[in-house]
């Protein structure tokens, strides 16, 4: 892996421009060693999950995963993925990089809970859920969730904290938000009755390819640039000092690697894989919560 970057990397903009369909992804302020470990001996203790009963559960790690370079359309291993950044006091651990799914959400819940908890630190989740177009964090400190942030495009931003009031930028920028989607709608709609959809189209499409081009990315599924959401959420990962890099787990020749993609290549110190196959009881046919390797 990379012997560092020289300029350190903070935020999730490189993250969310690898378009995942959904996620939920966690860090935990601590080193990744402490880490593993702890997960490992609360994991073979624990007895529910949720509305479950944990009936049986088995746990694979791995350390130090080999690496290779990221190929597009990489099968992903399903597990955990704990991610050490070069220079960087929080460890980066991927729960979910295709669902994010109730069970997977409430595990990933009480990993921060349980994490931040005995390692007397701070951990937060940040998760996108693809059906409502939501993305949000919960930022936790010793077993508590002391701030949540939720926002979907057009529609509403919500927020609570124990430490801060709510910040006057998400309602100023909300109400722009909605004002700038509300006069498209009527444009297009008036260029409905005139016959001027093709028009609208291409006024709408240029717009489009205009600001795609001051971010110097034309692959990412939402204009970070004008996206006051992300830009929220990445401000307060940078103020928090936490690093999301492109990277996951893959499986080669029977082998699991870690995949990194070339604009995360120098900042990944080190990443563990860690298998937890279970049985629950109580279990739901349409969340599939039987045998299943989270």
């Amino acid at each position: 892996m990379g012997k560092g970057a020289q300029e350190r990397k903070l935020g999730i903009y490189d993250f969310i421009r690898c378009q995942w369909p959904e996620f939920v992804v966690l860090a935990v302020k601590a080193p990744l060693e402490k880490i593993v470990r702890t997960f490992i001996e609360y994991s073979n203790n624990q007895k529910t999950t949720g509305r479950y009963a944990i009936v049986n559960r088995e746990i694979s790690w791995k350390s130090n995963l080999a690496t290779r370079k990221s190929i597009k359309h990489d099968p992903v291993v399903r597990g955990y993925t704990f991610i050490q950044i070069h220079d960087n006091d929080w460890t980066v651990i991927w729960g979910s990089l295709s669902s994010c799914s109730s069970i997977k959400g409430t595990l990933i819940h009480e990993n921060a809970i349980n994490l931040s908890n005995i390692l007397e630190t701070k951990a937060i989740i940040l998760s996108e859920e693809n059906t409502s177009s939501s993305i949000g964090y919960s930022l936790y400190e010793q077993g508590k969730v002391i701030e949540n942030f939720g926002y979907v495009r057009y529609t509403y931003a919500s927020f609570e904290s124990e430490f801060r009031e709510r910040p006057e930028i998400i309602d100023i920028c909300l109400e722009a938000e909605i004002a700038r989607e509300e006069k498209m709608i009527e444009a297009y709609r008036k260029a409905e009755q005139n016959g001027n959809i093709e028009e609208f189209y291409e006024i709408y499409r240029y717009e489009k390819d205009e600001n795609r081009e001051k971010t110097n990315d034309t692959t990412q599924k939402s204009n970070i640039s004008e996206d006051w959401g992300l830009e929220f959420i990445n401000d307060f990962f940078c103020q928090l000092g936490v690093y999301l890099p492109v990277c996951y787990p893959v499986q080669d020749k029977d082998e699991t690697l870690l995949a990194i993609d070339r604009v995360s290549e120098e900042a990944i110190a080190r990443a563990d894989w860690i298998e937890v196959t279970q049985t629950l009881d109580f279990f739901a046919n349409d969340d599939g919560l039987n045998d299943i390797p989270f």
